[in-house]
């Protein structure tokens, strides 16, 4: 689903913005920035101005063009991934800063992560079932059972 999602996204980013932006949202890297150069020749320094205010042009139009991908993208999640995306530490600097690649390499882990995708019912089944399996051996001292009892209930917190 998220595969699909971004390969949509990406076709949509193509027709409204470009394909520089698409580019960008396909390979999760940054749009590349122009580099210019000062030369040394006094016909070229004009070049250089010109190539320097198209420049700025670029980055402005890309800084507006990369905030409303960041809504689009964001507008395309559900609910309860917009509410996991919003309890993650790092999604208020992406939010803040319009950090489209970040957002979707957040989204990516969040899709294809292997940790908590269990159902929080069936979790505490199986923390009860260990809690109460825990029993003092034979030959056990005291501060062990105590220990191993404590280290089980943790997880029930």
């Amino acid at each position: 689903m998220y595969l699909r999602t971004t390969e949509a996204i990406a076709d949509f980013v193509a027709v409204e913005y470009g394909r520089a932006m698409k580019r960008s949202l396909q390979n999760h890297c940054p749009q590349g920035q122009r580099q210019t150069r000062r030369s040394r020749l006094p016909g070229r320094l004009e070049k250089y101005r010109t190539e320097l205010m198209i420049y700025h042009k670029d980055m402005k139009a890309y800084t507006e063009q990369k905030a409303k991908v960041f809504v689009v993208i964001l507008g395309q999640c559900s609910s309860e991934v917009k509410n996991k995306l919003v309890n993650n530490v790092g999604f208020k600097a992406l939010e803040d800063s319009d950090d489209v690649v970040g957002l979707l390499k957040m989204l990516k882990e969040m899709a294809f992560s292997t940790s908590g995708v269990q159902h929080p019912y069936w979790t505490l089944q199986n923390v009860l079932r260990r809690l109460t399996a825990v029993n003092q051996g034979p030959s056990e001292l005291v501060s062990n059972y105590h220990k191993r009892f404590l280290a089980t209930t943790k997880v029930v917190e």
